[in-house]
């Protein structure tokens, strides 16, 4: 077996969508990369789907989400980065932790 360098790997991932792959490399604000379907990882499909977990089961934390969404906990805290930049959800940290809460302000002022 030979070792790839992890710059090359970022390299052929960066071409996914120019070979028409159905994949995606995508760089957070914070630095992190991921591999996504475009399809189920835009913005608003986030946003959309964690609006729709904290309705049902109330507020979350980034590790409930990283076990609905089954993904890794560095993700779904920027799925959560994301939804609370745009507004949707806002956090409340306290000696527990940080919990997520739909953004009752923006919402009622929506309607």
């Amino acid at each position: 077996f030979s070792l790839v360098y992890p710059a090359d790997f970022v390299q052929a991932c960066d071409k996914f969508e120019q070979l028409g792959l159905s994949l995606r490399l995508r760089k957070y604000p914070s630095g992190l990369l991921a591999i996504e379907d475009p399809s189920s990882a835009s913005d608003a499909l986030i946003i959309s789907r964690i609006n729709s977990y904290i309705q049902n089961f109330g507020p979350v934390t980034a590790n409930e989400l990283s076990a609905l969404e089954d993904c890794p906990l560095t993700l779904a805290e920027e799925r959560l980065w994301i939804c609370e930049r745009a507004g949707r959800i806002c956090r409340d940290e306290s000696v527990e932790g940080v919990r997520f809460y739909l953004n009752r302000l923006v919402q009622s002022s929506a309607t």
